[in-house]
């Protein structure tokens, strides 16, 4: 925390809650317990939050969704890691999968991209570079291959959703449906 009075930094002890609202230029943050002076909403600002571990693999809004979270169990079950974006320009991105619902109209699908340095697919510096291109390319093969033979040794149904515009192999996501229960 910061004080513009003293121009001091001051570190405070890590605690659970959730963002309130946006209060330019910070998150208002409840906490799951109130302070020693009984606060419980804090300002804070967005190098100062951390996502919750049940939100890392997908944006916030999607952890309600039935086929994200069973995906996402499934992915923890099999140690793969999850990815998790930074919101601030130049913060840390962790590389992984990333599970979003398959859009359109009834369609129990759910996508399942990788994600390397934020990019689900090539990144800007790629597109300016073939070698870096093909290596992306090839790492992100690589990773949702993984993830396809994973979701399928549990029963899901799985298809690779690839470039048609490029004569390599080159897969942008997956899309998966859950096993039939029956």
């Amino acid at each position: 925390m910061y004080c513009h009075r003293t121009r001091t930094h001051r570190v405070l002890p890590e605690y659970a809650g959730t963002v309130v609202n946006w209060a330019s230029p910070h998150y208002n943050v409840r906490s799951a317990d109130a302070d020693e002076h009984g606060h419980s909403v804090r300002p804070c600002h967005i190098h100062e939050l951390r996502p919750a571990e049940e939100f890392t693999g997908t944006a916030p809004w999607f952890e309600d969704h039935q086929g994200v979270s069973e995906a996402l169990a499934a992915l923890r079950t099999e140690g793969i890691p999850l990815a998790s974006l930074s919101t601030q320009r130049g913060g840390p991105c962790t590389d992984g999968a990333f599970v979003t619902p398959e859009p359109g109209e009834g369609n129990p699908g759910v996508r399942v991209a990788h994600l390397l340095n934020g990019w689900a697919e090539e990144s800007v510096a790629a597109r300016r570079n073939a070698t870096l291109r093909a290596e992306e390319c090839s790492a992100r093969n690589t990773a949702l291959d993984s993830y396809a033979e994973a979701f399928r040794a549990v029963g899901w149904k799985v298809m690779h959703a690839q470039a048609s515009t490029t004569r390599t192999r080159c897969v942008r996501h997956l899309v998966i449906w859950p096993p039939v229960s029956g």
